[in-house]
């Protein structure tokens, strides 16, 4: 439903889009005797920071997204979004402190906002994003650190009113 040039103005900056999970109440089940494969989930917060690419924001028009050109002086143009958050998650703890998980996360979407600055500038309620998201994810660590992998198969947006954008993410995690 988009031209390429309106397509490239949607495009987000990967190295400017930020992920943040905080995870508030754990629960663990082990699933052997020696704790070494263990069912873990918990309940807690996720945030997505999407920097677009250009000098570009996004508006509704007609229940779609397009892309909507800002004015030079605006440095910056970012989608928000912040969700409930519950990692479903299988761990398999190898030995020595060290451990590999993979399970899916399910994210409820709290709210979002388009912003930008200079001036700062915020649109609540992206209307057409998907209002829950499921991502499997893939964990590698030792001990209280690990590095992780989320990848969303459903869209970001609801079918036929945003671009075709799946959710991934790739960083690094610590158990407090």
């Amino acid at each position: 439903a988009y031209s390429p040039e309106e397509a490239a103005q949607l495009a987000f900056t990967r190295s400017k889009s930020t992920y943040l999970a905080v995870n508030l109440i754990t629960m663990n089940v082990a699933l052997n005797r020696s704790r070494s494969l263990v069912f873990s989930t918990a309940f807690g917060f996720s945030c997505d920071n999407y920097t677009f690419a250009g000098n570009y924001t996004m508006e509704n028009r007609d229940g779609m997204m397009h892309a909507m050109a800002l004015d030079p002086s605006i440095k910056k143009s970012k989608l928000t979004t912040s969700c409930f958050h519950f990692p479903l998650v299988f761990d398999w703890n190898i030995g020595r402190g060290w451990f590999i998980s993979a399970g899916a996360n399910v994210d409820i979407l709290l709210g979002s906002a388009l912003v930008y600055k200079k001036p700062k500038t915020t649109i609540e309620g992206v209307t057409t994003l998907n209002p829950v998201q499921v991502s499997v994810t893939a964990r590698f660590g030792w001990r209280r650190l690990y590095g992780f992998v989320n990848y969303s198969p459903i869209g970001m947006f609801k079918s036929g009113t945003g671009p075709k954008i799946h959710r991934m993410s790739i960083g690094v995690g610590i158990w407090l």
